[in-house]
This record gives structure tokens, C-alpha cells and sequence, in this order.
């Protein structure tokens, strides 16, 4: 959705990501700046954020867009890359979207956390584009991880649900 500014375009783009985040962290996403027709990161000022399970089980997961302002004040997603890591950093699940990468297509990762010896930390397992809800819902139906938040389940839903409305792809 367009703002009209740059300014007002980026924390539109930035509310509702902030908002999904808030259902699993009190860390705060940052942008690394509001120029036009550049692209910029998204990210938190740490590269991974602790989250703890039912069984208190520490995790970590890292969260990155890269996005763009168009000279018409609207933001666009550019990449991404939402990971999971065991307690030691190793990678549970990886996805990844970069159409100006090497793969370009949007993937999946199993990662050495996860493969049991198996070599599958190499394969890209195809996916549609995943939203930032859909990890963190992932997140907090398959890993257990606890919500920050007692509203996270319809705070996500609604903002997957408002995203989906919204998105130019």
C-alpha cells in the first residue's frame, strides 16, 4: 500500500512487520534507510533473537527483507530470508527468497540442525513466497515456541490475512 511519502510509505510497510514480530519478541526491526529506487535491509539490530518453546527449549530466529521505495511511495519486497537455529546457531529450517541470487526461486532449507547426517542442508526445497506470519506461525504451532503476546495466534492471522490483500505478487 502506498504512502504519500517515503517516510509514511516505509512505516506502513514496517507497522504491520513490527506488529508480527511483537508476537515473539520485544526486539525491534530497523531500517537501513528510506532512499528511493535502492535496495535496503530490513533486519534487527541483533542477527538472531532468542525465543523459548513450551518445554523450554532455546531457539533463534533471524529475520531479513530486502525492499525498495518506488518513486510512487510504495514499498516492495525485494528478498528474504527467515531462519531457525538450535540453542548452538546450527540451522533448523532456512526460507529463502532472492530472485536476483544464484537460486532464484523461493525455497526451503533443512539445515544440519535437522538432516540427521542426510545432506539435506544442500537442497532447495521449493516454495511459494512465504510471509513473515506464516514463520512465525510456524513457529508457534510446529516448534512450540511461547508468543510473546496472548493475541499472537489472531495478530498473525490478521496480518497474513491483511498482506495477503495487499501484495503485488
Amino acid at each position: 500500500m502506498p504512502g504519500r511519502n517515503i517516510a509514511e510509505a516505509v512505516d506502513k510497510y514496517l507497522h504491520s512487520l513490527q506488529q508480527s514480530a511483537s508476537c515473539l519478541t520485544r526486539a525491534v526491526l530497523r531500517p537501513s534507510g528510506y532512499e528511493p529506487d535502492v535496495v535496503l535491509v530490513l533486519t534487527f539490530s541483533d542477527p538472531s533473537i532468542e525465543v523459548i518453546t513450551k518445554t523450554e527449549r532455546v531457539l533463534y530466529f533471524s529475520f531479513a527483507q530486502n525492499f525498495s521505495i518506488s518513486r510512487f511511495h510504495r514499498v516492495s519486497t525485494e528478498a528474504y530470508s527467515y531462519v531457525l537455529e538450535d540453542e548452538h546457531h546450527n540451522e533448523i529450517v532456512a526460507y529463502h527468497w532472492n530472485p536476483r541470487g544464484e537460486f532464484t526461486e523461493p525455497h526451503l532449507h533443512v539445515g544440519f540442525a535437522a538432516d540427521q547426517g542426510l545432506a539435506m542442508r544442500k537442497v532447495h526445497f521449493p516454495t511459494g513466497r512465504v510471509a513473515f506470519e506464516e514463520f512465525c506461525l510456524l513457529l508457534i504451532n510446529e516448534f512450540q515456541v511461547e508468543p510473546e503476546r496472548s493475541d499472537a495466534i489472531d495478530t498473525l492471522k490478521t496480518n497474513l490475512r491483511h498482506f495477503r490483500m495487499h501484495k503485488s505478487w
